[in-house]
């Protein structure tokens, strides 16, 4: 994640299968200044996904999928203001609930704009 977040140009980032087999993932601080759209989907190995102060600022999408690994809320998306929309599809349990049962401003922000259900599949024929 390092090299991705120092290329000043990154507007969507697409993690699938394979992409990142580490078990923690950190975005350092003050990268990725343009990204809007993030998404991670089967990356079964991740347990830890961190996002430091100033980072992601311009975040508006994150999606979570079949990443069942992550148990906790990367306390660094409650500070990004422009983060419109999360969509949490088989995620743990304990994810589900952190953000469902967390009390806070912050955290009612959060629940408003966090969708669990299955994003659209597109036919392929």
């Amino acid at each position: 994640m390092p090299v991705l977040g120092r290329l000043p140009n990154l507007r969507i980032l697409i993690l699938l299968y394979g992409s990142y087999v580490g078990e923690k993932m950190k975005c350092p601080q003050g990268r990725f200044l343009v990204l809007e759209f993030l998404q991670m989907q089967e990356l079964g190995s991740l347990k830890d996904f961190s996002i430091e102060e100033t980072t992601m600022l311009n975040l508006k999408t994150l999606k979570i999928e079949s990443c069942v690994g992550i148990t906790r809320f990367p306390d660094g998306l409650l500070r990004l203001e422009k983060l419109q929309r999360i969509n949490l599809f088989e995620v743990s349990q304990e994810l589900k609930n952190v953000v469902s049962n967390t009390p806070g401003k912050d955290w009612n922000r959060i629940r408003l704009i966090t969708s669990y259900d299955p994003p659209p599949r597109k036919n392929l024929w």
